[in-house]
């Protein structure tokens, strides 16, 4: 999808990102390097592909694929304009315009949750859809369960250095069906590609709380 001259440079950023996440907190069980790279930069290129999008364009979407998390590295809450700068920081050296490097900040402040997961608004951008949905494509992969307790056991392990309670399974999971019925995949591609997962994984989420319930009910 990307020629020969424009890989060069998306390869040295992937290069800088990859140590840079090298260093993101043990702590963040679920927004690791892993995450980046081994979900979201290969969902937003199969969604690229997918919506047929040039190549400039498919190249700044993977780019800020790259850098949309490494706002963590120097905070938690908040973190995306963080990675905005980290992104400006490194991506001229790559050979990237000013104006190419703040098209993919752009993208990545599109990733924002301001009410939580499934809350992002892109708007009509297509590219921005594209990243949002890339994001968000662990909603819908047979491994949501371990993905969802990862994020708990994060969230559990950055509310303790600031002073707040655990959230219990039960609590987090019920969260959990609230995002599976909010979020929509915005692209028509994501939708065919992620949609019947998002359904799948809905269900089995309540069966999980079904269980729970089960569990924790006294015997008769």
């Amino acid at each position: 999808m990307i020629s020969e001259s424009r890989g060069s440079r998306f390869e040295q950023a992937r290069a800088i990102v990859s140590e840079l996440l090298d260093h993101l907190n043990a702590d963040y069980h679920y927004h690791c390097k892993n995450h980046t790279l081994g979900d979201v930069v290969p969902f937003a290129h199969k969604l690229c592909e997918l919506e047929q999008v040039s190549e400039e364009e498919a190249e700044l979407v993977l780019v800020a694929s790259l850098f949309h998390d490494t706002g963590f590295l120097q905070q938690y809450s908040a973190n995306e304009p963080m990675g905005c700068q980290n992104a400006r920081t490194h991506l001229v050296s790559c050979g990237y315009t000013l104006d190419e490097i703040e098209r993919v900040c752009d993208l990545i402040m599109a990733t924002v949750c301001p009410s939580g997961p499934g809350s992002q608004t892109p708007g009509h951008d297509r590219l921005r859809r594209i990243l949002c949905d890339a994001d968000l494509a662990t909603l819908a992969l047979p491994s949501h369960l371990a993905r969802a307790e990862a994020l708990r056991l994060e969230i559990n392990a950055v509310g303790a250095a600031n002073g707040r309670q655990p959230v219990s399974v039960r609590s987090f999971f019920e969260a959990q069906v609230a995002v599976y019925r909010r979020h929509k995949y915005f692209t028509q591609s994501a939708r065919k590609l992620l949609g019947p997962g998002l359904e799948r994984n809905r269900a089995e989420v309540l069966e999980l709380l079904d269980i729970i319930d089960d569990e924790q009910s006294p015997n008769l």
